[in-house]
């Protein structure tokens, strides 16, 4: 009868059919098996010394192990009874960013230096595959935190190796250096000739004060620690009321070790964002705390801050690393920023649609560059230009595209507060459930660290082997810390967003999104956020699965072909150069012909083709010479340096031979060089002497005054003539 209820049954009822999928094995569910190796990618990523990538290509087997794990997703989502992906405007748009990286990069390998052009493509490829891959594997809430506490972790190991670094073995290294230099660089694997820049370079690095730990740079250690050490503080703040004070209290003794190291770094941008971070933190704490909150609440947990903070700042000044500078010579600092980012405004209006290529900033930066800017730089200091100035306009736009879509899908996005970031009905394998626990995760993160050793051995500059073993200390404390956070906390999508804005803001003004170490924990944050607020749930047809494993198969293929085979090789045969300088010939030309694009190799033997000309001055030693010129000059075009150290031997071959034909030659060269870095007094002063041998004196007096005025527009001492140079040129003048 309509509205009567059925009648209850006392017995038990049979079960309806099952419409669940039969049981399938862990490796063909992606949801499962995932999370473990992304994890292990993550955390190698930033303990791996790679920024040397653009030039020798070190971080090019991360790169490969993103693409390989690309493609066994994609084989994996193939058995899926159905093909299930998170993915919405942001990916679409970071997909189209790198689409357009690519073609800038193949553009800039005929039209610019090669090798760097490769390795840039394909650590932005493997960049955006790590994004991708984050997306699809941390879903849940306790994943996310689980991920969240091993990169803490990692955080805190490198914080204390950079402590570590301060204190012991950055004393050490200089004091072994001083005693014998020569055998300390050839021990590193690295060889630099006595007076050379490079030389210069390396022991002002030497008697830097500031931490770099894993990291080429002081200020890429201070990028990575930034956001994690904001999302500690979001722990602290935010980590539910189920972990209890244990989780906070050892989330605030985490930010000891990482706050000490950050203020070594000295980076004035880090501490902005961080002290950002902190502001937009406390106010989502303060709007958020129970109405109820007694007061002296409020007073006790401000109390703590202040009392963490001038615990750090006591023992940053107790190390004698923290000095008034940092704060007084701010305003300086950033008047270097205003000068890098005006060359680099410039070199955008010339290059507006594709950049001047990925990986060949540095070697057009020269000819912009400002006559009172200080240095040479690599990157401009802030990432959208960077992005900008390398792959041009559509680039740029497209990666505001990106961060406008991020914006969006937060604040349109419900959250998912911890649980799946897709519905039920659509996550991927929705007919099983997903891993229980942290401990796949926690695996991942102790496999990273034991790729380590073997990866990095790969590496130009090796890691210490004091990294791993703080690892497993620091590490592991870290994660027991967080553990009770991990199972039982809570995480909100603002928690990954400002972790990733405060590493955008530091990014805006020292720049490195082209970094892999620092860069890749920027896409994990972001996309952390993305799955926390559950954008872009979608079901796909079969063919995408099948386009995606093709793809990666094919990316795999030309970064391992054109990328990770070719400079493995040239590297292991550098090695060998520096390492026994006897046989050096046979090394390079190893080196050489195993990467057909790699520049240092040609370099080197024309620099060694020159030695032995002058020990034995034969037209076929010279000719060698200038074909290695020629070959060198043909994979770095743009390249001021080279081309300024090849028109000065020219010169000398001619002061040795008398031949006048070397002397058009090195006039020639210089003239290019001096081109290619028209501020630079000593490139002019030189050229200006070419000229005087030549007879040109209306060239030698053209290049003298131009000298002399570039000599006194500089403010820094070491882009200044010598002080002979100065006197010869005021005394000799023609007029």
């Amino acid at each position: 009868m309509k509205g009567s209820k059925p009648a209850r049954s006392k017995g038990r009822q049979p079960s309806p059919p099952s419409t669940a999928s039969p049981a399938r094995p862990v490796l063909r569910r992606p949801a499962a098996w995932l999370p473990g190796p992304l994890v292990a990618i993550f955390v190698l990523r930033p303990l791996y010394p790679s920024e040397s990538v653009a030039v020798e290509g070190d971080g090019l087997v991360v790169a490969i192990l993103w693409l390989l794990l690309l493609a066994a997703w994609a084989w994996a989502l193939l058995r899926e009874p159905r093909a299930r992906i998170l993915a919405g405007w942001p990916d679409l748009a970071l997909g189209l960013l790198a689409i357009w990286h690519s073609i800038a990069a193949v553009r800039a390998f005929f039209w610019g230096s090669p090798r760097p052009a490769l390795n840039m493509l394909w650590e932005w490829v493997g960049l955006a595959a790590a994004f991708f891959l984050a997306r699809q594997s941390f879903r849940t809430g306790l994943e996310r935190r689980a991920v969240a506490a091993v990169m803490i972790a990692v955080a805190a190991t490198v914080s204390v190796y950079g402590l570590y670094q301060v204190a012991i073995e950055l004393p050490a290294t200089r004091a072994l250096y001083q005693q014998a230099s020569d055998e300390t660089l050839r021990e590193a694997g690295l060889w630099f000739p006595p007076g050379s820049p490079q030389r210069q370079v390396f022991e002002q690095r030497l008697e830097s004060r500031e931490p770099m730990a894993t990291f080429a740079l002081a200020n890429s250690l201070a990028g990575f620690l930034a956001p994690w050490s904001v999302a500690v503080l979001a722990v602290a703040l935010f980590c539910g009321q189920r972990p209890g004070w244990k989780a906070r209290a050892g989330a605030a003794g985490l930010l000891i070790p990482l706050g000490l190291c950050l203020l070594l770094t000295k980076s004035r941008s880090a501490y902005l964002a961080v002290g950002a971070g902190t502001v937009a933190l406390g106010g989502l704490w303060w709007s958020s705390r129970p109405r109820a909150m007694p007061l002296r609440r409020v007073l006790l947990a401000a109390g703590l801050a202040g009392f963490l903070l001038a615990l750090v700042v006591a023992g940053a000044i107790g190390l004698g690393q923290l000095d008034a500078e940092v704060l007084s010579e701010a305003p300086k600092s950033l008047g270097y920023r205003m000068e890098y980012w005006r060359a680099t405004l410039a070199i955008i209006r010339d290059a507006p649609v594709f950049g001047c290529g990925p990986g060949n900033f540095q070697e057009w930066y020269t000819a912009y560059k400002l006559p009172e800017a200080s240095e040479e730089i690599a990157d401009p200091h802030n990432f959208l230009f960077e992005v900008w100035a390398t792959a041009g306009s559509p680039a740029a736009l497209l990666l505001c595209v990106f961060l406008a879509a991020f914006a969006v899908c937060n604040l349109r996005s419900r959250e998912a507060a911890g649980q799946e970031a897709c519905p039920p009905t659509m996550r991927p394998g929705a007919d099983e459930a997903p891993p229980r626990g942290p401990a796949t995760i926690y695996l991942g993160g102790l496999a990273g660290l034991g790729l380590l050793l073997p990866i990095g051995a790969m590496s130009a500059a090796p890691p210490s082997l004091v990294v791993a073993p703080l690892g497993l200390l620091a590490g592991g404390a870290t994660l027991v810390l967080l553990d009770g956070w991990v199972r039982r906390g809570e995480d909100a999508a603002a928690t990954w967003t400002v972790a990733a804005a405060v590493m955008l803001l530091h990014l805006l003004f020292a720049g490195g999104i082209g970094f892999p170490g620092v860069a890749a924990s920027l896409w994990l944050l972001l996309a952390l956020a993305l799955n926390t607020r559950g954008c872009g749930c979608r079901e796909v047809p079969r063919r995408v699965a099948y386009a995606a494993l093709l793809i990666a198969a094919g990316l795999i293929a030309g970064c391992f072909f054109t990328g990770y085979r070719a400079t493995v090789r040239a590297q292991a045969a550098l090695q060998r150069a520096y390492a026994n300088p006897a046989r050096a010939r046979e090394a390079l030309a190893a080196a050489a012909e195993a990467d057909r694009w790699a520049v240092q190799p040609r370099g080197l033997l024309a620099d060694l083709a020159f030695q032995e000309w002058l020990e034995q001055p034969t037209p076929a030693a010279f000719h060698r010479f200038e074909t290695l010129v020629a070959e060198t000059l043909l994979r770095a075009p743009r390249s001021a340096s080279r081309r300024h150290g090849f028109g000065v031997k020219f010169v000398e071959a001619y002061a040795r031979s008398g031949d006048s034909a070397k002397l058009a030659q090195g006039i020639e060269t210089l003239r290019a060089a001096a081109r290619l870095y028209p501020n630079n007094c000593r490139f002019h002063a030189d050229l200006a002497e070419a000229y005087r041998l030549a007879g040109d004196m209306e060239g030698y007096a053209r290049e003298r005054k131009e000298a002399l005025r570039l000599d006194q527009a500089t403010p820094h001492l070491d882009k200044k003539l010598s002080d002979e140079q100065r006197l010869w040129l005021e005394r000799n003048n023609p007029g």
